[in-house]
């Protein structure tokens, strides 16, 4: 295997450990809650925003090394998942404050 297809399935492991730790946390009175905070119908997964960032943390630390190029197309990646899911662009700005 080649190294950009490694270096595309290392990737797509990361957004997908992102997206299955904010459903695995995810929890229905937070996102009712979160939804009170807009006027237009947004998606979120309902996760607690100190669980988000350890999420963004711990996933800081693996892409931290990646040249900034494909860190924000990781991050254009989460935006675009899920409707721009509220929670999954917290986790993508967090790390970038």
């Amino acid at each position: 295997m080649d190294g950009c297809r490694k270096e595309g399935l290392a990737r797509m492991d990361i957004l997908n450990k992102i997206r299955i730790e904010l459903e695995e946390n995810s929890d229905i009175r937070t996102r009712e809650s979160a939804q009170k905070f807009f006027k237009e119908k947004t998606i979120f997964y309902g996760v607690k925003v100190s669980i988000v960032t350890k999420i963004a943390k711990d996933s800081y630390k693996e892409i931290k090394k990646y040249p900034k190029e494909d860190i924000f197309s990781l991050c254009n990646e989460l935006l675009k998942s899920k409707g721009g899911d509220r929670g999954r662009s917290f986790v993508t700005f967090k790390k970038l404050e």
